[in-house]
């Protein structure tokens, strides 16, 4: 699964994030960057999200 839909959906990483870590089907994802600042973003994002209600 492509978390972020190819680049589409990077204007809703949380919402992204947090549909990936929800659901127990899911049981790999990949997430592609092009700058080391993003992948420092998505280490700050991804413990948030992976918490699941």
């Amino acid at each position: 699964m492509k978390v972020f839909g190819g680049g589409d959906l990077t204007s809703k990483k949380d919402e992204c994030l947090q549909f990936a870590f929800g659901h127990s089907c899911i049981n790999s994802f990949t997430i592609g960057i092009e700058q080391p600042d993003q992948l420092i973003d998505l280490l700050k994002r991804i413990p948030a999200a992976s918490v699941r209600a």
